[in-house]
């Protein structure tokens, strides 16, 4: 909080410590780093590719948990459609965007194979794991109450980059998380013609 309030410094710490707790019995970090994580890796390693400016990591991942549940309620709102992956377009966009790295990031989805893959979804467990996430709405107030505007990230990055990463920083980890769930399912790199 910005005042510095004991007890929420305090519920800060205990939710450090259990989510340590919670990586050492998992034996990685995916207890602690999800789509925002993502999100944030995606700006800051285009950023140094690119030499643009960047938030921190924190920032970014505050900023990132607010597009991520927008994500969320677009599923939830959405019937899923599944489309066969188009793998010519794809690699396009991750050399546009990742440049020099690209080979490693392509690397590492062909080592995975998730984009060949058929997944079968039980869509009744993830609708509910998803209504019981916050809302978008409520992320955003609380960035808002720490003094963070949204808006500044939007100026920041730009709806393009936004966009960019909600497509392709799920390409930098082993890790299925909201943003395959909406890349695999919604295929939404369709809406980027507008940006073009």
């Amino acid at each position: 909080s910005k005042d510095r309030d004991p007890k929420v410094l305090g519920d800060i710490m205990e939710g450090l410590v259990l989510t340590g707790v919670a990586m050492s019995l998992y034996g990685n970090s995916r207890p602690a780093s999800g789509s925002e994580h993502h999100l944030s890796h995606y700006f800051e390693i285009t950023g140094i590719l690119e030499d643009k400016p960047y938030f921190a990591h924190g920032i970014d991942v505050a900023y990132s948990a607010i597009v991520t549940a927008g994500l969320r309620e677009e599923i939830l709102n959405s019937l899923p459609k599944a489309k066969d992956h188009d793998r010519a377009n794809w690699e396009k966009n991750i050399r546009r965007v990742y440049g020099t790295s690209a080979d490693g990031v392509i690397a590492l989805q062909d080592k995975l194979g998730w984009y060949e893959r058929e997944e079968s979804i039980d869509w009744p467990a993830v609708r509910q794991v998803l209504e019981e996430a916050p809302s978008k709405a409520e992320f955003q107030a609380l960035v808002e109450a720490v003094g963070l505007s949204y808006t500044e990230f939007e100026n920041m990055y730009g709806i393009r980059k936004i966009r960019d990463a909600i497509l392709y920083a799920k390409d930098l980890k082993d890790r299925y998380t909201v943003l395959w769930l909406y890349y695999n399912w919604f295929r939404p790199e369709v809406k980027l013609v507008a940006f073009d």
